[in-house]
């Protein structure tokens, strides 16, 4: 079982937005796997917040730091930032 208080960790939410980017990336464009990544860890550590009962404006900052994160760790950083363009290719 998934404890609910991993939402609040970026290793928690990474793992579970890697789990479930797995399940729906066969109806997402390839070219928005990347995005849909960090948007899921976002709503992922909102909602554990919500569900915590926690919800106060720094708990909401800190949660929608955490799951941008999340989700650029769950995703390769670098998958996130190439269509941007900031970081040279290797």
């Amino acid at each position: 079982m998934f404890p609910l208080t991993d939402l609040g960790t970026v290793a928690g939410v990474a793992v579970l937005v890697a789990v479930l980017m797995q399940v729906v990336k066969q109806w997402l464009p390839s070219e928005w796997t990347a995005v849909g990544a960090v948007v899921l860890g976002v709503l992922l550590a909102l909602l554990g917040t919500v569900a915590l009962d926690v919800v106060g404006r720094r708990e909401v900052v800190q949660a929608i730091i955490t799951g941008l994160l999340g989700g650029a760790s769950a995703i390769g950083i670098y998958q996130v930032q190439k269509p941007a363009g900031v970081l040279p290719p290797k």
